[in-house]
């Protein structure tokens, strides 16, 4: 059923629920017939005028916002495979750049105070910053995935500027 079809039915009047309703003897009237428009009117001018109308608008939402939207539904993760990983792939090297610069400066402290650790010390140390670092790197992730999936919502239901695509 096509929407020229549909928008007939319902505001041009002679077929479907409506007439329907008229031969079981349903009292209200066609759709179509409460828009009665001007007395020297034709029957259903301002039913198929308003059809006429939808259509239009329809056909310009069609041209207009339409690729607008296709474009936005492209910066979803379900349909950009890369989108992702790469996130995922950004957030653990960050996290990975910060804690190697973190090992460095917390040597260069300690010979700046004049502490010297012994190998088991330095041991201690560093399993701790790799625990501390894969605690954050999990963290990271996590967060990275669910604003992934906000920003997938977001632009689902048009609630986010998209700077590529709104000017």
């Amino acid at each position: 059923m096509g929407l020229n079809t549909i928008l007939d039915e319902n505001f041009g009047g002679d077929t479907g629920a409506a007439m329907a309703n008229i031969l079981m003897g349903n009292p209200l009237p066609q759709i179509g017939r409460l828009f009665q428009g001007p007395p020297d009117a034709q029957p259903n001018m301002v039913a198929r005028d308003t059809a006429k109308l939808l259509r239009e608008q329809f056909a310009d939402w069609q041209n207009t916002f339409m690729p607008i939207e296709l474009e936005a539904l492209k910066g979803i993760s379900f349909n950009n495979d890369t989108l992702l990983p790469n996130a995922l792939d950004k957030a653990r090297k960050t996290v990975s750049d910060s804690y190697g610069s973190m090992g460095g400066i917390l040597e260069r402290q300690n010979r700046g105070l004049g502490i010297v650790p012994t190998s088991q010390q330095e041991a201690t140390n560093k399993r701790l910053l790799n625990l501390n670092a894969a605690a954050t790197t999990a963290s990271v992730q996590n967060k990275t995935r669910a604003n992934v999936r906000q920003m997938d919502e977001q632009i689902l239901m048009g609630t986010t500027p998209n700077p590529n695509i709104v000017r």
